[in-house]
């Protein structure tokens, strides 16, 4: 996978493209990431690779179609984080 240059302050842009596309999808929650919103955030052309990339990792990732005030539609990708309990009885998210 290509890296892409540091272009944001938070440091998404130092990571590979799958790595940011994972760190969009975690820090969008409900609001998930479309094709655009990553081409903006991430310089990244190929979101649905990356989000294949994301699944073939392990990551359950659900798609809703969507349509635009243009009529155009769109896939609006988001991550499943499931809570799961630790030691302690301490709540943790995991992918």
């Amino acid at each position: 996978m290509q890296r892409v240059p540091a272009a944001r302050a938070d440091g998404i842009g130092d990571m590979t493209q799958t790595a940011q596309i994972l760190a969009l999808l975690r820090a969008n929650g409900e609001r998930g990431l479309t094709a655009i919103e990553a081409l903006r955030e991430a310089n990244c052309f190929r979101l649905a690779a990356r989000i294949a990339d994301l699944k073939a990792e392990g990551y359950e990732i659900t798609s809703t179609m969507e349509t635009t005030d243009t009529g155009k539609r769109i896939a609006r990708y988001r991550i499943v984080e499931r809570p799961s309990w630790s030691a302690g009885d301490q709540l943790s998210w995991t992918a």
